[in-house]
């Protein structure tokens, strides 16, 4: 009699056992899905808006001390003509206006893209000197396959990788593009670092 209650007692206790391994695999396997609940999509950086400024007159570059990816204030001067030919133009129509076209203002505070002259240089009023974008948030574009687009809602977490680095974003609108979906997402800042054209991988969290 003994002996039978010692088997019972083992088979309960293997039982036991079993049962709890069992429910020790499915915490485990929760745990994993909800930390893998994002999907990783290829993206870009896209293009920001840019402004390219002029001279309203030709002359010869005298200064322009900046380098691209220098933060400029609006009324900031960017560059400046030798005023000699300036002079000798105004002298030569009788222009009596004070508008002195030989130095260019920044328009807004911006950050510089592209300088596309040096100082020495000969410029017409044709001739581009610098090209700015606005200091506002940066944006990205990812490509969604239809498989994944209806687990998708604008206000999932959404953050951008480059170079081991995350940066925040938000969906700010999706279009559809063929059999895919393009989402435009919106940086919570300007991130100069992020390039136009930078590839960036996106992690999105997915709706289960």
């Amino acid at each position: 009699m003994r002996f039978k209650i010692i088997i019972l007692t083992a088979i309960l206790l293997i039982f036991g056992a079993c049962k709890l391994n069992s429910i020790q695999s499915d915490e485990a396997y929760i745990k994993v899905s909800n930390i893998n609940d994002t999907k990783i999509f290829n993206g870009f950086i896209k293009q920001r808006p840019l402004t390219k400024l002029y001279f309203q007159t030709d002359g010869t570059v005298s200064f322009l001390p900046y380098s691209k990816g220098d933060f400029i204030r609006k009324g900031q001067v960017l560059a400046r003509l030798d005023g000699t030919l300036y002079k000798i133009k105004k002298e030569e129509f009788n222009l009596k206006n004070e508008i002195n076209y030989n130095i260019l203002i920044a328009p807004f505070d911006a950050y510089i893209e592209e300088i596309y002259v040096s100082k020495g240089a000969i410029v017409k009023p044709d001739n581009p000197i610098l090209a700015i974008y606005p200091t506002n948030k940066t944006e990205a574009e990812i490509l969604v396959s239809a498989e994944y687009i209806n687990k998708i809602n604008l206000k999932n977490e959404v953050y951008i990788e480059y170079k081991d680095k995350n940066y925040e974003a938000k969906i700010k609108n999706v279009s559809k593009n063929n059999d895919n979906y393009l989402i435009n997402l919106e940086l919570s800042n300007l991130y100069p670092e992020l390039k136009t054209g930078t590839n960036i991988n996106a992690a999105v969290k997915i709706n289960q």
